[in-house]
């Protein structure tokens, strides 16, 4: 957290495997977006992707990857609800 002391805690201590707080942004996303809306969540890297895509609403259909952008500072994973 020191090394981005601007962020918000919650935005940077994501747990144990440091995706708690995307995966819980999913949960509400699955449940509030119309068909076709999107979703982009930032997550720590590539290594994050496994997650997003073993989530509940992933599984289930609710929401679909879409893709995703490698940056510096994270990755931005786009996922949109069903429709």
């Amino acid at each position: 957290m020191a090394t981005f002391p601007q962020d918000p805690v919650t935005a940077i201590d994501g747990g144990p495997d440091g995706i708690d707080l995307a995966l819980a942004c999913l949960d509400v996303a699955a449940e509030v977006l119309l068909p076709g809306g999107s979703v982009v969540i930032q997550v720590g890297g590539v290594h994050h992707l496994p997650a997003l895509n073993q989530h509940e609403a992933v599984l289930e259909g609710r929401l679909a990857f879409v893709e995703a952008r490698e940056f510096d500072r994270g990755l931005l994973a786009q996922l949109s609800a069903a429709g």
